[in-house]
């Protein structure tokens, strides 16, 4: 079978459900799609309206979708390998264990082979996949990197989830100094509020079980997408000065603006667990499945609120468009939402971060220090340097419109655009490349070809993005601080 043949096979069976089968106690395709549109859609997309102002309006506007679709293409690239790899790593595991059962009886093989037929593919993590990836490739060389590069794209996402901690934290501070300002006479800086709300935040970083913080988050989200609705009734209203506004902003600024928009579509590092727990895993995929269609509305619904919001407002747009509501009871009680929402989201973002870092530290702690109350002191010093650590990054640049592309130039485009062209070339080039030997077909070297120059046209824009994208955030960062 050559590589286009399978690739054939793979979108006939998506249709079909029979690459990853299904599982019993899975969420179905709609329930994943809300869940993965919640996760798209936070209290970052309130930033758009000034992405707009530095990328110009129309140009804004069609950056959106240009960057929803590819990275669109590129999951695709991911979910199709970790599907074929967790496929093939099932495969393995039932050789292994159908081998081991012959030996005991004819009778018993056959018990275990109906069992392994019937089991689901086993599902994997990003970093297992990066690393199944370079174990499977077919290349000796490869497989000394795979534990390097499993850690490598764990770490990404750590960054990843630690910049947007640092977002929900600067997010939190403006608001809720805007709110006392608004309703008491009480008024500190920024830095002041940073400072005050931090015993808080690590108090509740405490918290070692994400059932209260789910449940409260299930709550916030239902009060979340009414404050949207409010938000767009407030900005669908008139004047709007689309005619006056700039459609293309300096290169510096389209740069900066690429990078809060890839910061925008947040939920590269959902896809995978999302796929992991759907009954139905192959609906993942396919032109109306769960991860096209969430991105479709995640990009209608992002350029209508940074399209509106900078029409609105025009120059005078703030980091967040929440900022430019007038003060009335009703749109403060909006600002008062999201405030809630991005402490809520912190928690969950430190909580992940928590559950990636500790483990594996207090496996080497536990060697030294075998006391439990040790570890256990040790845990809280962790999780409030944790918090630390975001405190002080968000002192260091304390507005939204510079940490949003800071962390999408650095995170976000290695999980949107380096990582799965590279996991899908090492998946699939051994098997293109030996299907051709063997069978000397033209038809399929020209597919090996157009599959690894498109992967290598996405590797080059996220290398170029990342390098010139850090450069300018770090030098317009390093320029504000210094005046």
């Amino acid at each position: 079978m050559t590589l286009i043949n399978e690739e054939n096979n793979y979108n006939e069976n998506i249709q079909k459900n029979k690459i990853m089968g299904s599982r019993k106690d899975g969420l179905s395709s709609h329930l994943t799609l809300i869940n993965f549109m919640k996760g798209m859609i936070g209290s970052g997309i309130l930033t758009l309206p000034i992405v707009f102002k530095q990328a110009g309006l129309w140009t804004g506007f069609f950056l959106v979708f240009i960057f929803g679709f590819l990275n669109t293409l590129t999951m695709t690239l991911l979910v199709k390998s970790a599907h074929y790899l967790s496929k093939r790593k099932n495969e393995k595991q039932k050789e292994e264990n159908l081998n081991v059962e012959i030996e005991n009886g004819e009778r018993i093989f056959k018990n275990k082979k109906e069992k392994y037929l019937n089991e689901n593919n086993e599902p994997m993590n990003y970093g297992e996949v990066m690393e199944a990836a370079l174990m499977e490739s077919g290349f000796e060389w490869s497989k000394k990197w795979a534990k390097p590069a499993k850690f490598f794209v764990n770490g990404t996402i750590i960054l990843l989830l630690m910049g947007i901690g640092c977002i929900k934290y600067d997010f939190i501070v403006v608001h809720l100094r805007e709110l006392f300002g608004q309703f008491t006479n009480f008024h500190a800086s920024a830095l002041a509020w940073a400072l005050i709300i931090f015993p808080p935040m690590v108090l509740v970083n405490f918290t070692r079980t994400l059932q209260r913080i789910a449940i409260l988050n299930t709550v916030g989200n239902v009060f979340m997408f009414g404050a949207y609705g409010i938000i767009f009734y407030h900005l669908l209203q008139s004047p709007h000065k689309t005619s006056q506004l700039p459609w293309i902003g300096s290169p510096a600024g389209v740069f900066t603006a690429c990078g809060s928009i890839l910061y925008c579509f947040e939920g590269q590092a959902l896809v995978l667990p999302m796929e992991n727990k759907m009954k139905h895993p192959s609906e993942m995929l396919g032109p109306f499945g769960v991860l096209s269609t969430g991105m479709a509305l995640t990009e209608i619904f992002d350029s209508a609120v940074g399209f509106l919001g900078y029409s609105k407002f025009g120059d005078e747009i703030q980091g967040s468009v929440t900022l430019n509501l007038p003060p009335t009871s009703l749109l403060t009680f909006v600002k008062i939402v999201f405030t809630i929402i991005s402490f809520l989201d912190f928690l969950l973002q430190q909580y992940v971060t928590i559950q990636m870092l500790w483990p594996p530290l207090n496996k080497y702690l536990s060697n030294l220090f075998p006391s439990s109350k040790v570890l256990r002191v040790g845990e809280y010093t962790f999780r409030a340097s944790l918090v630390a650590l975001t405190m002080l990054i968000s002192i260091f640049i304390p507005h939204l419109e510079h940490i949003m592309p800071l962390v999408g130039f650095s995170g976000g485009v290695f999980l949107a655009f380096i990582f799965p062209p590279i996991i899908d070339t090492f998946t699939f080039l051994s098997i293109g490349l030996t299907e051709y030997y063997e069978e000397n077909n033209k038809r399929n070297l020209i597919s090996i070809f157009k599959r690894f120059a498109l992967n290598f046209f996405f590797i080059s824009i996220g290398l170029f993005g990342s390098i010139v994208g850090l450069k300018s955030s770090v030098e317009t960062i390093f320029e504000l601080n210094g005046n």
